[in-house]
């Protein structure tokens, strides 16, 4: 139908009507995006449906005390490693989660004074999965999510961590591994 529109639009330019024909192109190209935007969340769908949270989870989690100083936990954890939250841990439970979009709100100069355990947000206040959560229904948190992420919490303890990028990574995995399987059936 977008196709279709856009088609109508070209022919009204040919034929002189300059309005009307970019009206129909522009409004059938979005049709045409939208339609391949819907197609491939499907499909995303499709993939991810027997697919669990802990397959998907980056685990093995640095964890930061709460009493760390701002300026330590950006020098000791958010330069040395690629990660855009930190899990907060005291006396081995997870008690919350500092995010460098958090730490990015305190003024510079209040980085040596103000501590983990001021900036970090509740564990209640994230969006939690457990282990065995199919990927196709946590997908939606993951987008809906204001974090970003999705934390996969066992028993009360964040075993991992899904984001955007640990989807990516997983699913660039599952194609490589997917058009292999197709190479070698087509042998």
């Amino acid at each position: 139908m977008g196709w279709l529109l856009v088609a109508a639009g070209v022919a009204f330019l040919l034929g002189g009507n300059l309005a009307g024909g970019i009206w129909f192109a522009f409004i059938g190209w979005f049709l045409v995006q939208a339609a391949r935007s819907s197609y491939e969340d499907l499909q995303l769908r499709e993939m991810l449906r027997g697919v669990e949270a802990e397959d998907v989870m980056a685990g093995n989690l640095l964890r930061i005390p709460p009493e760390l100083s701002l300026q330590d936990a950006v020098d000791d954890y958010f330069m040395r490693y690629d990660h855009g939250a930190f899990p907060v841990d005291e006396q081995g439970q997870t008690i919350g989660l500092l995010t460098l979009r958090g730490v990015r709100r305190v003024p510079r100069e209040q980085w040596p004074i103000r501590r983990v355990r001021d900036l970090m947000v509740p564990l209640g206040d994230q969006v939690v999965v457990a282990p065995d959560a199919r990927m196709d229904g946590v997908l939606g948190k993951l987008q809906d999510g204001e974090a970003g992420r999705v934390l996969v919490v066992q028993r009360g303890e964040v075993v991992g961590i899904i984001t955007p990028s640990d989807l990516s990574r997983w699913l660039r995995r599952w194609r490589t591994l997917d058009s292999k399987a197709l190479d070698s059936r087509a042998r």
